[in-house]
């Protein structure tokens, strides 16, 4: 069954390629994201930075389908004369196609949305004066959200996501500004 999804998958980004012609755009974002990691007997946060590059095959004026590559990086430190130090390490690898209307298809409206699907990995390690964690997951992703204009302090997204996976899911929250 896992086979047949990659197989469809890919057989869908193939067709994309072909219809998007030579219009092909890169663009990309970056920001921040704060994630909640959930497993059969822990769940702990993180937060740190994102970035997403994505290849945009337009559709239309207004829509367009894109390759997205969200990734996250967290890395937090904290020390304490009582309990010590602590820290906390994460990452999410998603790959994923979306779909996009309005702001992020294109570069000349004010206000936009998309929603995507696809494969990632996620993983987490911390450790801390009472307990010490880690966790790897691969499992299907999927994220939505909007894109608005800022004026002239430029563009911006934010969007909610979630990376399912068989012992561990990771949800999180992505705000981010548009190059």
């Amino acid at each position: 069954m896992k086979k047949k999804i990659q197989l469809l998958s890919m057989s869908l980004m193939l067709s994309v390629f072909a219809m998007a012609g030579p219009d092909i755009g890169f663009m990309h974002e970056g920001g921040v994201f704060l994630s909640i990691f959930t497993g059969d007997d822990l769940t702990t946060a993180d937060y740190g930075v994102a970035y997403t590059p994505r290849l945009n095959f337009p559709l239309s004026k207004n829509t367009s389908v894109s390759a997205d590559l969200p990734m996250a990086l967290g890395l937090n430190f904290a020390v304490s004369s009582r309990e010590g130090g602590g820290g906390m390490f994460s990452f999410q690898i998603p790959l994923k196609a979306s779909f996009n209307y309005g702001l992020g298809a294109n570069d000349d409206d004010s206000f936009g949305f998309f929603g995507g699907a696809g494969l990632g990995m996620g993983y987490f390690a911390f450790a801390d004066g009472w307990s010490s964690g880690s966790g790897f997951t691969t499992g299907g992703y999927a994220d939505a959200g909007i894109r608005f204009a800022g004026g002239d302090t430029g563009n911006y997204s934010v969007a909610a996501n979630a990376l399912i996976g068989k012992e561990l899911s990771i949800y999180g929250l992505r705000a981010s500004m548009m190059f």
